[in-house]
C-alpha cells in the first residue's frame, strides 16, 4: 500500500498514513475500538463494575480519543523514515504478533464477565505453543534474527504487562482487552524493529 501511494507521487509521510489507514479499514477498526474502550475504562476513577460498564458504552471519551490519536501518530512517526520494504516487513511482523498476543492472553486470564466477549476465545496450551512457533518464524523471517528476537521479546513483555493490568483493573479478560493488547503489541513491534534496524 505504501509503495502504491509512493508510486502515485506521495512522500513517505502521507504514503505511510494511507497504509496505516488501509490496515485499519481492512480489520474494521476492531482493535482500535478495543484500545479506545479500555483507555476510557481504565482512565475513569471508578470501581471495577463501572469500568466494565464503560467498556460496553459505544461512545468515545477523552482517554479513548487520545488513545486513538496515539495509535495513528506513533506508528506514523516510527515507520515514515523506513524504506518501503522495511515498512512492509514491520507491518507483517506487527500484525502477526498483535494477533498472537490474544492466545496467551486468553490462557492467562479468566473472563471478567460470564456473559462478556472475554469468554469467546479460550486457547488451549497446545494451540498457543504451535501458534507461538509459527508466529516466531514469521517475525524472524521478516525482521532478521536479531531484530526479530527483540520484537518477540517486546511482544511477550507487552502481552504479560497488559494481561496483568487488565486482571488488576477489570478482574479478567474482555473482548476490548484482547483488542487493546493486540494493538499495543502491534505498536511496540513497530518500535522494536525500527530501533533494531537503525
Amino acid at each position: 500500500m505504501r509503495w502504491s501511494a509512493g508510486a502515485a507521487g506521495l512522500d513517505a509521510g502521507p504514503a505511510t498514513l494511507l497504509a496505516l489507514l488501509a490496515a485499519i479499514l481492512v480489520t474494521g477498526g476492531f482493535h482500535e475500538d478495543g484500545l479506545a474502550d479500555v483507555a476510557d475504562g481504565l482512565g475513569a476513577h471508578v470501581g471495577r463494575e463501572r469500568k466494565l460498564e464503560i467498556l460496553r458504552d459505544s461512545r468515545v471519551g477523552t482517554y479513548g480519543a487520545l488513545a486513538l490519536v496515539f495509535a495513528v501518530a506513533f506508528p506514523l512517526t516510527v515507520l515514515t523514515p523506513l524504506s518501503d520494504g522495511e515498512v512492509l516487513r514491520a507491518a507483517l511482523a506487527a500484525h502477526v504478533l498483535g494477533r498472537w498476543s490474544t492466545l496467551p492472553h486468553s490462557l492467562l486470564l479468566t473472563p471478567a464477565r460470564p456473559d462478556g466477549k472475554g469468554t469467546l476465545l479460550r486457547a488451549t496450551p497446545a494451540v498457543t505453543v504451535a501458534a507461538s512457533a509459527y508466529s516466531a518464524a514469521i517475525v524472524v523471517a521478516c525482521g532478521g534474527v536479531g531484530p526479530g528476537a527483540v520484537a518477540l521479546a517486546v511482544a511477550v513483555i507487552v502481552t504479560l504487562a497488559g494481561a496483568a493490568v487488565l486482571r488488576r483493573k477489570l478482574g479478567g479478560a474482555t473482548g476490548d482487552g484482547f483488542g487493546a493488547v493486540n494493538k499495543l503489541v502491534e505498536l511496540a513491534t513497530y518500535a522494536a524493529l525500527a530501533a533494531a534496524w537503525a
